[in-house]
């Protein structure tokens, strides 16, 4: 007797599209519906942690998603374009999908 199949469930989804430049990862745009969307952040904002770990890279944010489950709340800070030329860094807080 073979046991039953267990559904696998996808990785978490903060839903966004990021963009590797110099330094941490670029918001560059959203699925529909998304929750980081919804949560707050905008595109061009830089995402510089993940539940208080330091990412550098999308593969750093991937990653740190492995260790979550969908329904789970992730804290995203990001560093955001502020006039006159500066940035300010914000935290949000996203329920994964």
């Amino acid at each position: 007797m073979n046991p039953a199949p267990v559904p696998l469930e996808g990785t978490p989804r903060l839903m966004i599209t990021l963009a590797e430049e110099k330094g941490p990862p670029i918001i560059q745009g959203f699925s529909h519906g998304s929750v980081s969307e919804k949560a707050g952040l905008q595109k061009g904002d830089r995402i510089v942690s993940l539940d208080q770990v330091p990412v550098q890279s999308a593969e750093d944010v991937r990653i740190e998603l492995l260790f979550k489950k969908k329904g789970d709340r992730a804290t995203v800070k990001i560093l955001r374009k502020a006039p006159p030329g500066g940035e300010r860094e914000m935290e949000f807080e996203a329920v994964l999908q």
